[in-house]
């Protein structure tokens, strides 16, 4: 899909772990190609990924609890571009699970996102050609619910953003 949507796996592979390396400290040091191994539950604050052409992957039933985000953070905000998310739970963040902030040619496969405050996923400001493939959003419901979205493209997105074989519900 796209322009060379996804990272290569040409780079060096990271692996996170609740007892070892952290989401945010892998994303630091991630370089374009490198993948991102999440093994087992990991627990994580708000991050940030700017680089492009890095994946972040779950093994075996992997999931990142963003329960340490503070007051309205996002989970994971992406800027970059041909970066893939694939193959993990995502959930209890204090905002937005997965914020794409921008970023374009992004690829987010077989995510299972949910109980977070606000939508699931959500792509703005300038945010195009965006590939959503078979991703569960569900359960994400703010305070007020204003916000119970289970994916949200809007507040000035680009053009091209494709959601396949995506269900959002509760």
């Amino acid at each position: 899909y796209g322009n060379g949507t996804g990272a290569t796996a040409n780079g060096t592979t990271i692996t996170v772990t609740s007892s070892g390396t952290t989401l945010e400290k892998a994303i630091s040091q991630a370089k374009s190609g490198d993948t991102i191994l999440i093994k087992g539950t990991v627990k994580s604050g708000s991050v940030k990924l700017k680089g492009d052409n890095i994946t972040i992957k779950g093994e075996s039933g992997a999931k990142i609890d963003f329960s340490s985000t503070s007051s309205g953070g996002r989970g994971i905000t992406i800027t970059g571009k041909n970066n893939t998310i694939q193959d993990l739970e995502i959930y209890n963040a204090k905002d937005n699970a997965i914020y794409v902030d921008g970023g374009s040619y992004n690829r987010f496969e077989n995510l299972d996102i949910h109980d977070n405050a606000d939508t699931g996923l959500q792509i703005s400001n300038g945010g195009a050609n965006n590939y959503m493939y078979n991703c569960y959003s569900h359960h994400n419901y703010d305070k007020s619910g204003e916000n119970p979205d289970g994916f949200a493209v809007k507040l000035h997105s680009g053009e091209g953003n494709v959601f396949e074989k995506c269900r959002a519900e509760y």
